[in-house]
């Protein structure tokens, strides 16, 4: 028997209560919800049994038809189907109990949530919870305290209801429910199903989907059987009939790492394997109906095994939205876990090409986006980190309630900090204060375990910015003296290189650095600084020769500077926050240094400073302002750009002396 050598990686976990799962360890979840929890624009169609779209862990991921007037009885978007403002129902029903099948019933109808009432204690056990499992491994909500989390926390998931609670259905609505998904805007459908015969419109409905770059994935069926000896397993088998390879088929392992014994192989069929074992989801929870359990199950079988897989892909069209089937089906084969040293053909017959792993796909998609394009991943999970300089972190997602709170000696007594991404991969940066002649920048992984440091000259605290400012394709640390110099900005490669430094005209009182956009992926410097004269914003070229240095009217000597496009305009602008000993004014500008907006980012009686901050919050194509105390008790706040608060928190139980934030 053939078994898998495991690969353990602990990485990030949701504060869900059973967000821990063996199946979870074994396909790199944990680590590639560094880099991507899903997108709300990716549709998963769930072709089933039903699921409990209004379970807790599921509705704010459930798929709604938002072109369709719930209850008007009138097919709104005419897409054939009156009211689905939830998906669709094929499973036909004599619903009037006339004895007959008229052509409404025929249709099917617009509920397509498993039905709960009048369950005897058999069915309350049984396959009711069939769908919803699905629904759950796949796209459970993350991070929010609630039962489990789905492999991917964000997508929309479509209910489509094929089969009853016991499994029956009508097999020729096979074809009729893929296209509904497809029609509707699934890019990825889930069949946890098998049937023995093959539907007249399977065949063409699959290879529309694969037509319109929707992949389709399939269970393998739960018989022991050798699917190359008898292929009359659908859908799993369809592609035996089809030119394509347009369906991923997939057997279940379990937790000894060996084939599931009752999973059905064969390579003709089966191209991929994931935990089917005891396995654990969201359930249909109705407790007037005593369905009080709302995760469990503890259930087995390849159609547990089929939702990882769809999950996988999910993922990666998240990242890869343009890509079709074939480089979709690319990502997940060809990073799968693969034990070499066996014969592969039996091999193949078991595992296809081998265990599915979410961590390698992602890091592939990612791999595979144009130049330039890799930062934009980070904001699909934009953080804000507190940093208490006694030696903790405050790790909070925006637009949730949920905060992670770590001591961390790493932060102690920092200066600043950045980070960027290495091949999806994050890195930290820091700079702290060795002594009065230099000062210390350290580079640590995404768990902030330390990979190296160099040593910078100055007498005071260091800021740092991180860009690619020389257009090598490759990062630079751009490092500012915070504290009175002639020396405005010093650049160096990652590891410690001086490529350039720049000074300014006269002594200034602490410089603060941004970034604006340059030519390409290329950025250019941006340096708030005071010689004297008032506050000015310099930008410089790609050759670090000074462009523009334009005057902006804010109160104080000196400042924290950060750079977005806080309006969507297209344009970027600077917005300025106070520093220590001064009010906490907080002033928008744009790139001509014309005063869009001042205000008080906190009670003007705080007088901690500023630290300054900027990301899209809200998702509505703008940036917003993050603010966090420099010392004191102030909370963190995001402010939009008509100086509304969107959000505020408390960042440490105890108020730090000092603190800095880190948005990306």
């Amino acid at each position: 028997m053939f078994a898998f050598t495991p690969v353990f990686v602990y990485a990030r976990i949701p504060n869900d209560p059973f967000a821990k799962q063996w199946g979870y360890e074994e396909t790199g979840a944990y680590r590639a919800w560094d880099n991507a929890i899903g997108s709300r624009d990716v549709v998963v169609a769930i072709i089933d049994n039903g699921f409990d779209q209004l379970h807790p862990d599921l509705r704010e991921n459930a798929w709604k038809n938002e072109d369709e007037i719930a209850g008007n009885l009138i097919d709104d978007d005419k897409n054939g189907y009156v009211d689905d403002v939830w998906g669709w129902n094929f499973v036909v029903e004599d619903a009037n109990g006339d004895g007959d099948i008229d052509e409404e019933e025929e249709r099917g109808n617009n509920d397509p949530r498993p039905d709960a009432d009048g369950l005897s204690p058999d069915a309350a056990d049984g396959t009711i919870h069939h769908g919803t499992m699905v629904a759950g491994i796949i796209g459970a909500y993350g991070n929010n305290k609630t039962d489990g989390a789905g492999v991917n926390w964000r997508a929309r998931l479509m209910n489509v209801k094929i089969v009853d609670n016991g499994g029956e259905g009508n097999l020729e609505k096979f074809g009729a429910a893929i296209r509904y998904a497809v029609d509707n805007g699934a890019d990825v459908i889930n069949l946890s199903l098998v049937a023995r015969v093959l539907p007249d419109d399977l065949p063409g409905a699959i290879q529309y989907a694969y037509d319109k770059g929707v992949a389709v994935v399939a269970a393998a069926g739960n018989n022991g059987f050798l699917l190359n000896d008898d292929p009359s397993f659908y859908p799993v088998c369809v592609d035996t009939v089809l030119a394509v390879n347009a369906v991923l088929g997939v057997s279940a392992m379990g937790r000894d790492r060996r084939l599931a014994p009752f999973s059905n192989v064969g390579s003709d069929c089966v191209d991929i394997t994931a935990p089917g074992v005891d396995i654990e989801s969201t359930l249909r929870f109705s407790p007037s109906n005593g369905l009080t359990k709302r995760f469990g199950g503890n259930k087995s079988g390849t159609s547990f095994a089929a939702p990882f897989v769809s999950a996988a892909a999910a993922l990666v069209k998240s990242l890869q939205p343009g890509w079709g089937v074939a480089q979709i089906y690319d990502a997940i084969l060809k990073t799968v876990h693969h034990t070499q040293g066996q014969n592969e053909e039996v091999y193949a017959n078991l595992f296809g090409a081998g265990l599915v792993q979410f961590d390698k796909a992602v890091a592939y998609a990612i791999s595979q986006l144009p130049a330039g394009e890799i930062e934009s991943i980070a904001a699909l999970r934009n953080r804000v980190v507190s940093i208490s300089l006694l030696g903790a972190l405050n790790i909070h997602e925006p637009g949730t309630k949920e905060y992670e709170e770590k001591t961390l000696s790493a932060v102690k007594g920092v200066s600043d900090a950045g980070s960027y991404l290495d091949d999806g991969s994050r890195i930290f940066v820091t700079t702290q204060r060795l002594s009065d002649t230099r000062s210390r920048v350290s580079f640590y992984s995404s768990e902030w375990a330390f990979i190296r440091s160099w040593d910078v000259p100055g007498i005071g605290a260091a800021e740092i910015g991180i860009a690619d400012v020389t257009g090598d394709a490759q990062k630079e640390i751009v490092v500012a003296p915070a504290y009175p110099s002639k020396e405005l900005f010093r650049v160096f490669d990652l590891h410690g290189k001086e490529l350039k430094r720049v000074d300014a005209g006269g002594t200034h009182n602490g410089a603060s650095i941004g970034f604006v956009t340059g030519a390409g992926a290329t950025s250019r410097v941006a340096v708030l600084y005071n010689v004297g004269k008032g506050l000015s914003v310099a930008e410089f070229d790609e050759n670090f020769v000074l462009s523009k240095d334009m005057p902006v009217s804010f109160p104080g000597n000196r400042g924290v500077l950060g750079v977005g496009d806080i309006d969507g305009d297209g344009e970027e602008e600077f917005v300025v926050g106070a520093r220590e000993d001064a009010v906490p004014n907080l002033g928008y500008f744009d790139r001509s240094g014309a005063s869009k907006r001042t205000f008080f980012a906190y009670d003007p009686s705080y007088v901690g400073g500023v630290d300054v901050g900027l990301l899209d919050a809200d998702g509505d194509g703008k940036d917003d302002v993050v603010v966090s105390p420099r010392s004191g008790g102030e909370p963190v706040r995001i402010w939009n750009d008509r100086s509304k608060k969107i959000e505020e928190w408390q960042a440490f139980k105890t108020a730090p002396q000092n603190m800095r934030i880190l948005v990306y």
